[in-house]
């Protein structure tokens, strides 16, 4: 049995469902249901909102910034169903929120595609299963009744959403954005927009895109008869009142007002129930967004009988059950399985659809990551390369010829800005050749796709160029690359913005990137490959003699000279990318891998896990290095635990043999370990954070404590972590690895991974305690040599495959 219990909650046996017990979770802890364009959060009470595409520009329902005392936006209002006994006059709703009245049972079943939400007060058991459809921009609300009592009784419903119609900003900051609102109720539908143009002038664009941020129509349906209704918020809530106390369901009755217009405006019905003792009654909410006016009706219609939305609920999880259902894995740690096998599946999907755009941490923004976006496609290539194919397509058209690409796009045109980060267009690069490896498929390399600024070209041509530009504009006259606005880091805006400064990260991943692809361009362009092996071997020789300290690697130099990451320095003395990505991209000697890594456990590692820069900077320095010193000390990038950076030095322990420490930091990043002390970690138990607030953070914050989770590349690294590095799986140029580093203790694991049409059946075990190292292998019963595994040619196929870890032979 699968459980991890905390006190508020733990995991289904099967491992698909987090059970939440209680209503009133350190955190509103969330789920995101999507279907690739519509986005509908929901929290464990019922809060969140949703969105078409755009978190921004596109908002359907309304999120209130209202900041709580844990430091997160109140978790209201939401998607919400008022109840009242006629009989006795008490209210309460099915969620907890907003009334906030204490149930007698109190259940949320987070699941990926799927919330439920069962509550009991005062013998009436609500269950509401909130699920967004797979083919149109709608969700759905199965909302079913049962009186557990032995008499009569008059039940009211009321569900209830709030509008915000376009623009967060307008809504959230300007009372006169309100004027703009037009809600009416037109036959069986509640319909609901804002009465403004076009807020950006998009011009035509090549992807056949076009982004209207306003003229959407929303809508609300409901198997139910919509005979009385509330469109006006302020008149269902009452003057002085909020969602607690409202006034239309308290007194009522709703005014039935067919139109409002220029008003706060709100969509709630009122439907009676009269339940005999043991009596169900079950009916659909349908709510959401369609471009045409005239279609809401027809879509509405396609769920909103309780039997249409039964049958789309079954679709809804037959589509996740397969998409969960790719590479799964069985281990002797059980938590490891949890979240390899569901959880940071379902984060990588949702950070693939969503990218960084909104959380309960971010208010919604209308970017999306270049290399957000390239990271979260390599999570998905063993499991679904086709739409990584699509995507990097897709991602092309952020490209300049000249190489460069935008670094923020907006979800609907890929319009974007440039900002100067280095690093972000070789990711398009390194995914590429991922997916070659992982298919085979080298006429993935010849598809056409678009220029940002006109004229097209092969993905190979996509990815030569993003070498190109960097050799030609990012490089320093000592041969390392230039920092410029920021690599990776981010807050390292400051150190490189007039050209000078240099980046001794991006020397190795420079070098990785390249040398990764190297394969590809001696096939395709052997004269630039031997171009490139000339530059590769001058970047080694400058990085070893310069980014080397005497006991680490540096981190960058700044504009005026500054070395940070140098013993030298009393803030900002150690950086943990260096070391870790000179280890993973081979760059250096092997001596120097051992003494860096050495350097971080003396220097960075807690019991939390590594922070990313020891000692954090604590005199602001804004103008010279970045925004990193803006943070207080020990908080994000200034000496946090930073899980994304410390996923790849789980890498390099890896390919170092350190099977026994890249476990153990893998078990101390866990959320399921963390969530053991839930008051102190807050954050959900079942998806991961970016950041744990490291040793003398500024109170109120902790130690231990996790920020930002859900859209964080965090989850898709540490799922590959887990998968092709500690489990030591992964696709190379001619076969499959099979190359574990585990703890010594394991016996073994077992792993189902499908790789070029087929599925294999992957058993290893460990009869000698070793952590690495791999002493036979079998394929079908027949044995190999080495560790590879050459692709087998037929398709649909079970492979079986059975590695003997040792010493190898």
């Amino acid at each position: 049995m699968i459980a991890f219990l905390n006190r508020y909650g733990h995991f289904s046996d099967d491992a698909r469902e987090y059970v939440i017990t209680r209503p009133d979770t350190p955190r509103p802890w969330i789920n995101y249901l999507h279907n690739g364009s519509y986005v509908a959060i929901v929290s464990q009470t019922g809060g969140g909102f949703s969105f078409l595409t755009d978190a921004y520009y596109n908002r359907l329902t309304r999120w209130r910034w209202g900041v709580l005392p844990d430091r997160l936006p109140a978790d209201e209002p939401g998607r919400y169903v008022y109840l009242k006994d006629e009989d006795t006059g008490s209210v309460w709703s099915a969620t907890f929120m907003p009334v906030r009245r204490r149930p007698d049972f109190f259940e949320c079943r987070h699941t990926p595609g799927l919330t439920t939400i069962t509550s009991a007060n005062e013998g009436i058991r609500t269950t509401i299963r909130y699920f967004v459809a797979l083919d149109d921009a709608v969700e759905i609300w199965l909302v079913e009744l049962k009186n557990q009592t032995r008499r009569r009784r008059m039940v009211s419903t009321y569900p209830y959403v709030e509008w915000c119609l376009g623009r967060a900003a307008m809504d959230r900051e300007t009372y006169s954005g309100l004027l703009f609102n037009r809600v009416r109720k037109e036959g069986d539908l509640i319909l609901a927009t804002k009465a403004l143009p076009r807020l950006l002038a998009v011009p035509e664009n090549p992807m056949g895109i076009e982004e209207r941020p306003t003229w959407y129509h929303g809508f609300v349906a409901s198997s139910l008869p919509l005979k009385e209704f509330e469109l006006d918020r302020l008149t269902f809530l009452g003057r002085g009142r909020w969602g607690d106390r409202p006034r239309g369901v308290e007194r009522g009755p709703l005014s039935c007002l067919p139109e409002v217009i220029g008003r706060d405006a709100c969509a709630v019905f009122r439907n009676r129930h009269r339940l005999a003792p043991g009596g169900r009654r079950t009916f659909a909410v349908v709510l959401g967004v369609t471009d045409r006016r005239r279609d809401a009706g027809r879509t509405a219609g396609k769920y909103v009988t309780v039997a249409k939305a039964r049958r789309e609920m079954r679709r809804v999880q037959s589509h996740w059950a397969r998409a969960l259902d790719g590479l799964l894995v069985r281990t002797p740690d059980p938590a490891m399985d949890v979240l390899t096998n569901v959880w940071f599946k379902h984060q990588a999907l949702t950070c693939a659809c969503v990218n960084r755009a909104v959380n309960y941490y971010h208010c919604g923004f209308s970017v999306s990551g270049f290399r957000d976006t390239c990271q979260d496609l390599l999570a998905r290539i063993p499991e679904d390369a086709g739409s990584v194919r699509q995507g990097l397509c897709k991602l092309c058209y952020c490209q300049f010829r000249s190489g460069d690409v935008v670094h923020y796009r907006r979800p609907y045109t890929f319009e974007g800005d440039w900002t100067g980060h280095v690093d972000s267009l070789l990711w398009f690069a390194l995914t590429l050749g991922e997916l070659v490896k992982e298919t085979g498929d080298w006429t993935i390399l010849d598809e056409e796709a678009p220029y940002k600024d006109g004229g097209s070209g092969s993905l190979l041509d996509h990815a030569v160029r993003t070498f190109e530009y960097t050799f030609r504009e990012n490089m320093g006259p000592r041969g390392i690359p230039l920092i410029r606005n920021g690599d990776w880091n981010d807050a390292l805006n400051s150190a490189g913005d007039r050209g000078k400064g240099e980046s001794f990260w991006m020397a190795p991943f420079l070098y990785h990137a390249v040398s990764n692809f190297m394969p590809i361009l001696e096939r395709r362009r052997p004269k630039s490959a031997a171009a490139y092996a000339r530059r590769l071997s001058d970047l080694k020789r400058a990085f070893n003699r310069l980014a080397w300290d005497g006991e680490w690697f540096r981190r960058a130099t700044t504009d005026d000279g500054r070395i940070l990451g140098s013993r030298r320095r009393r803030e900002g003395r150690i950086f943990l990318m260096p070391q870790a990505w000179a280890v993973l991209s081979g760059i250096t000697t092997p001596d120097r891998e051992r003494r860096a890594l050495a350097a971080v456990r003396r220097h960075l590692y807690t019991e939390k896990g590594p922070v990313n820069v020891h000692p954090p900077y604590r005199k602001l320095d804004y103008e010279g290095i970045g925004i990193l010193t803006s943070f207080p000390p020990n908080m994000k990038e200034n000496g946090s635990v930073f899980l994304h950076a410390a996923a790849w030095l789980m890498a390099a322990l890896c390919k170092r043999g350190q099977g026994d420490e890249a476990y153990q930091m893998y078990t101390q990043l866990s959320p399921i370990a963390n969530s053991a002390q839930p008051d102190l970690y807050l954050a959900e138990p079942y998806v991961t954070a970016e950041i744990l607030f490291g040793p003398g953070c500024p109170p109120p914050y902790r130690f231990g404590e996790g920020s930002q989770t859900w859209l964080t590349g965090s989850g898709a690294w540490l799922w590959i972590v887990a998968t092709a590095w500690i489990l030591g799986v992964r696709a190379e140029w001619d076969g499959l690895r099979i190359d574990p580093c585990i703890p010594r203790d394991w016996p073994g694991f077992r792993m189902t991974r499908p790789y070029r049409g087929n599925t294999y059946e992957i058993a290893v075990t460990n009869p000698c305690g070793v952590s690495k190292g791999v002493a036979s292998l079998e394929v079908d019963g027949r044995r190999l040599k080495g560790s590879l595994i050459r692709p087998v040619r037929a398709r649909g196929r079970t492979v079986r495959v059975k590695a003997v870890m040792g010493e190898s032979p």
